[in-house]
């Protein structure tokens, strides 16, 4: 599953080269912007990614019903997420090349930015099958927030990655159910 995702560009690259190592794949995209989701669609048409992947429009997780007729056990081993994560008070200071062609939507993360991480780590334990990874892109100075916040919620095996600038920008984490935890 693939939240927040754009013109899909994370997740169709990910299930196409999941596809060429000759791994099943099944996947979703999910979208609340309705431009942006066309774009998406168009993207999965193209790289002649329909036969293992769905575009939701939805707000970061598609319904249950929507999921019944694609993952009848309502679970996933993989979730990428480049959710929003600028500080509100931050958007005003954006250089031009990004807020003038970046949507607000796709920007602002709330008071802190780690709006959306907050919600996708909440609500990700009802669709992450035991043992399930989730990964998150985050701005770099968020390197320590967003693996704290991880580790707040439960997520186990939590990893910060560095881009090549050597700066902290993708999170890692393991989803164990409580009842797991501890055991090895």
């Amino acid at each position: 599953m693939d939240l927040c995702t754009g013109t899909g560009c994370l997740g169709i690259t990910f299930a196409l080269e999941t596809a060429s190592s000759g791994i099943p794949v099944s996947g979703i995209l999910t979208e609340v912007s309705s431009e942006a989701a066309q774009y998406a669609q168009r993207n999965i048409e193209v790289h002649h990614a329909g036969p293992f992947l769905q575009l939701c429009l939805c707000d970061l997780f598609p319904r249950t019903a929507e999921l019944q007729g694609i993952w009848p056990k309502h679970k996933t081993a993989l979730i990428l997420a480049n959710p929003p994560y600028i500080p509100t008070d931050d958007m005003k200071d954006l250089m031009p090349d990004v807020s003038e062609y970046e949507p607000h939507l796709a920007l602002d993360g709330g008071r802190d930015g780690l709006d959306f991480y907050r919600r996708i780590l909440k609500e990700a334990q009802s669709i992450l099958a035991p043992g399930g990874l989730l990964f998150f892109e985050h701005g770099y100075d968020q390197g320590e927030s967003v693996p704290a916040l991880c580790g707040e919620y439960g997520y186990t095996n939590v990893k910060c990655f560095k881009d090549f600038g050597s700066l902290p920008r993708v999170t890692a984490a393991r989803y164990t159910p409580e009842e797991q935890r501890g055991e090895s």
